[in-house]
């Protein structure tokens, strides 16, 4: 009787012939899924709807509101290292609900933790708790800021799980070439 090779020994031969080697959890799959949906349906709607929101409907002021959005962009382009780090070192694995590392991982605690935060800030965004100048311009600023942050949780730990995943390059080019469209 032949034996069944695991994902784990496929990865290691690099056997990507196996069907085995894209063989996922169902506790893995909904893990992406959820950070797939709380990744790009939440920043669409946010990134759409931000400006128009805040300055034709709540009336905040325009200059104020670019001001935040050139310093959190300024600010996403910063954060990413940060988060690839403390990614790698697992500490998000340090707190007692990601304990122990090796039943998580250390990409899914920052998936999931990132996924809160971008439906979160998202949602927020629609209840300003006031609507003079400085109370528009936080709250935009608080809910842009978990946006922007749980979005780079996700993706740091999404882009590096393609890496942990096809321990090749070979493995990875099959990989991103089955997500990238053609024709």
């Amino acid at each position: 009787m032949q034996s069944k090779t695991t994902s784990t020994e496929a990865l290691a031969g690099g056997g990507l012939g196996s069907p085995a080697y894209f063989e996922l959890s169902t506790w893995h799959k909904w893990s992406f899924a959820a950070a797939a949906v709380g990744t790009w349906g939440p920043v669409v709607v946010f990134g759409a709807l931000r400006n128009t929101v805040y300055i034709v409907y709540f009336g905040a002021p325009a200059g104020a509101i670019g001001a935040v959005g050139i310093f959190m962009g300024w600010w996403n382009a910063l954060n990413g290292p940060f988060i690839a780090r403390w990614s790698d070192a697992g500490y998000l694995n340090k707190l007692r609900v990601f304990s122990p590392a090796e039943n998580w991982g250390r990409r899914a605690p920052w998936l999931l933790s990132g996924t809160p935060l971008v439906i979160l800030g998202t949602s927020l965004m629609w209840l300003p708790p006031g609507r003079d100048d400085a109370w528009l311009i936080s709250w935009y600023a608080l809910c842009y800021f978990l946006v922007v942050n749980g979005v780079t949780m996700q993706l740091q730990a999404y882009l590096a799980s393609v890496q942990e995943l096809f321990t090749t390059g070979v493995g990875r080019a099959r990989a991103i070439a089955r997500q990238v469209r053609t024709g």
